[in-house]
């Protein structure tokens, strides 16, 4: 297994993509199975023919472009000016599908697995994995998530496009196929391990409250309180820096193993609160909540979005130590730029300890996917890394 990464910032698009092209080829990847293509805006009206010179110059290769406000190659961070990153994958013994869909015409919950393979046009392979790249505008793609965690049972992570301010402006191509809505799929199965790691960048406030009432994504009751009275209390223990935090920054998390006895920040699942009701002090969540759950507040700011990472890697290179990884991919928000550090490249560095020899690359995205529990969920200011592993036989 081999993989190779590439970034050019030259203005000139035929310049840049050349240059890259290059560099992929002096690291060894020259008949690869799959190119991954990303550019900033400043290259979405060029987009296609950016496609049609990887295909020439890498023909055995499935190329999927998406446009971004910003990327990663190597521990370089690039969200200015025009660039345009590469991310080669040379497979053996790894089976390579890709294709475009349209959430909108997902067949539906209660759809048997067959529907679904011929929703995706994907088949369900061995050892299978899958990213996602998707256009943030296009509705119902959490129901494919769902969908193809049934059907598949495989691991999913990605990220949606960013760049774009306008519905219709997102650009995902796929072996040569403009669209501007619905999501690319890419199916790695075979000898190819895929370990994701996801980090919400979010700390617990306060203690854990149950829920007691809720209607949906309304938070009714919690310990068979207001919610927004036990943020009062929780609030009055805070630090002054922590009440700016809870004001600026406000999130809750909902519990994802109710059998668990004790609960750690990975373990819920952070949303946004979208809402809140100033006469019964009920809160709208970013998610589906039920009564027995649960939910803890959260902040976030830069130091516990590193720590959580730092941490959380720390414990994957112990478990992982015995085999080498390969490389890599990370789906960051645009909200975990330097301008929230105060420095760039601070997602891709911790991820490179893994092994600072591996290619990587990656997205700055307006939504990421990744799985928690086992389940495959749509995120916000988090960062989802995706390990690669030849599988050990």
């Amino acid at each position: 297994m081999k993989w190779a990464s590439a970034f050019s910032d030259t203005d000139d698009y035929e310049e840049s993509i050349s240059n890259c092209i290059v560099q992929i080829e002096r690291q060894g990847c020259s008949e690869p199975q799959i190119m991954f293509v990303y550019f900033r805006p400043s290259f979405f009206g060029v987009s296609l023919q950016i496609a049609n010179i990887v295909e020439r110059a890498f023909p055995s290769a499935h190329v999927v472009c998406c446009g971004s406000a910003a990327m990663m190659s190597g521990l370089e961070e690039l969200s200015e000016g025009s660039c345009i990153t590469l991310m080669a994958g040379e497979l053996p013994n790894v089976e390579v599908d890709v294709a475009h869909i349209d959430p909108a015409k997902e067949p539906g919950a209660d759809a048997s697995p067959n529907r679904w393979y011929d929703f995706t046009q994907i088949p369900k392979k061995y050892n299978q994995n899958f990213i996602v790249l998707a256009d943030p505008y296009s509705l119902h793609l959490e129901n494919v998530l769902k969908g193809m965690d049934y059907a598949y049972e495989a691991t999913l992570v990605g990220g949606f496009a960013s760049g774009m301010q306008f519905k219709g402006e997102t650009v995902l191509i796929v072996n040569g196929v403009v669209y501007n809505y619905g999501a690319i799929l890419v199916s790695l199965s075979g000898a190819i391990d895929l370990v994701p790691l996801v980090a919400q960048g979010c700390r617990g406030i306060g203690e854990d409250l149950e829920v007691t009432e809720c209607n949906e994504v309304v938070l009714e009751k919690v310990n068979g309180r207001s919610p927004m009275l036990c943020l009062k209390e929780v609030a009055e223990g805070l630090t002054e820096s922590d009440k700016t935090l809870l004001h600026q920054s406000l999130f809750i998390g909902v519990e994802m193993d109710s059998l668990s006895m004790e609960t750690k920040n990975s373990e819920y699942l952070i949303r946004n609160i979208r809402g809140i009701n100033p006469e019964s002090g009920a809160l709208v969540v970013g998610d589906h909540i039920q009564e027995g759950q649960t939910v803890r507040f959260h902040i976030r700011d830069p130091q516990s979005s590193q720590g959580e990472l730092m941490s959380m890697v720390d414990q994957y290179k112990i478990k992982m130590s015995t085999r080498e990884c390969r490389g890599m991919m990370v789906f960051s928000c645009l909200g975990r730029l330097a301008d929230f550090y105060g420095e760039e490249s601070v997602d891709a560095s911790i991820a490179s300890t893994v092994n600072e020899e591996a290619p990587l690359s990656g997205l700055f995205c307006s939504g990421e996917i990744g799985p928690i529990y086992g389940s495959s969920y749509i995120h916000g200011y988090t960062a989802v890394v995706a390990f690669f592993y030849e599988t050990v036989k």
